[in-house]
């Protein structure tokens, strides 16, 4: 989950940065939403 997070907030900035580059942003997105299902989905111990 972290190594997602970690994808997703480099797509995120890489798409802030590069605006028009459609790849980091789509790739930051779906990560993004891999690591919040996996953060709702793994038990909090």
């Amino acid at each position: 989950m972290f190594i997602l997070m970690l994808i997703a907030i480099y797509g995120i900035i890489g798409e802030l940065t590069t605006p028009g580059a459609i790849l980091p942003g789509v790739v930051g997105a779906i990560a993004l939403i891999l690591a919040l299902y996996l953060a709702a989905i793994l038990p909090s111990t």
